[in-house]
């Protein structure tokens, strides 16, 4: 086993420390332009993970969020950068200023508004009503949620698959698909 010396070993340390890269967000290709949507603001807010993986501080991510906003997000943050001191802080105040939290009336009204249209594919109008449901204050059964978006199927699929044959969204999901295959 090998023996250090005290500055041997702080020596290694600033040398193993000077490796350690701090990253930045020049190389990331998320953008977020101020738009009024719940989705656009949590599909935005997976910079975190690109933080993370480019070992991002917190100081670094503040400074540099400013590179992934643009027009009118960009115009709004110039304004209030001064009053937020963390990362975390930055990414509550762009989720309370662009998807402002909607009561649950209003959510249920969205998702029965409109059902599947023709050309539109199964899996992305069940991802959208999926994304309704998780807005809502309190966890819908997905038995329940499977029930309205089968309801909210356009006729054709709905004639094909038989709703009891399906427990999950993976399972109707796959039912749809195969009946679209034949």
């Amino acid at each position: 086993m090998a023996q250090f010396t005290e500055a041997q070993f702080q020596k290694l340390l600033q040398t193993m420390g000077n490796n350690v890269r701090n990253g930045s967000f020049s190389h990331c290709t998320a953008r977020f332009h101020g738009q009024i949507d719940p989705a656009a603001v949590e599909e935005f807010l997976t910079v975190s993970v690109y933080k993370d993986i480019e070992h991002i501080s917190d100081a670094d991510a503040l400074t540099g969020l400013q590179l992934l906003l643009e027009g009118y997000a960009a115009n709004w943050w110039i304004a209030v950068k001064s009053t937020v001191s963390t990362f975390e802080k930055a990414k509550a105040l762009i989720k309370t200023t662009f998807s402002p939290p909607m009561p649950d009336w209003r959510i249920f009204a969205i998702i029965y508004e409109q059902r599947q249209q023709k050309a539109e594919p199964t899996d992305s109008f069940v991802c959208k009503k999926r994304l309704l449901f998780s807005q809502l204050k309190s966890a819908v059964a997905e038995e329940i949620q499977l029930n309205i978006i089968f309801g909210l199927l356009q006729m054709k699929i709905r004639e094909r698959v038989r709703r009891e044959n399906v427990t999950t969204f993976e399972e109707l999901l796959s039912a749809c698909e195969k009946q679209n295959t034949h």
